[in-house]
């Protein structure tokens, strides 16, 4: 079985909450969102893939449905990469008008997860960005570092008119 490493970061608890980037993100108030060397991200160099890894978790109890921690994944996994791609127009002087995902996949490897009951970490790439789209790959970790699930999303940017 072919086995990837889980990336080195900082624990959540060493981290400051940034409710401040919720609104970027467009997340509802019903996660505990913790960004990883934000102002590396803000400040990442134009010509590589842009990384981005945060921690993620729910304020709340969800329940024992498996079924329903994977929607909650599904729906982080297509929220939170949006940023991504943005970060590397913004220093054309970009000002975004709208971003939206154009496909999504997840690709669940264990699904016996929980998002409610321990932080999972989330990093995304974005390899290309160009033409009014992105592509954008992730993976979501759990903190005993395990692959919990991959992702592959597309999405439309377009500049504020």
């Amino acid at each position: 079985m072919l086995l990837l490493d889980h990336p080195e970061t900082v624990s959540p608890e060493g981290l400051l909450a940034v409710d401040a980037y919720r609104k970027v993100l467009d997340l509802p108030n019903i996660f505990k969102v913790k960004f990883i060397t934000p102002r590396k991200y803000l400040q990442a160099p134009l010509d590589k893939p842009l990384k981005f890894a945060l921690w993620v978790r729910s304020h709340t109890t969800i329940g024992d449905d498996k079924h329903l921690h994977h929607c909650v994944a599904a729906f982080i996994s297509d929220v939170a990469p949006v940023g991504t791609p943005i970060v590397a127009h913004a220093g054309n002087g970009f000002r975004l008008g709208m971003a939206a995902s154009l496909d999504h996949s997840m690709w669940i490897h264990h699904p016996d997860f929980r998002i409610d009951n321990d932080w999972l970490l989330y990093e995304t790439e974005s390899t290309v960005a160009a033409g009014g789209r992105a592509l954008i790959h992730g993976k979501m970790w759990s903190r005993d570092g395990r692959l919990i699930l991959s992702t592959a999303q597309e999405i439309v940017v377009r500049a504020e008119k």
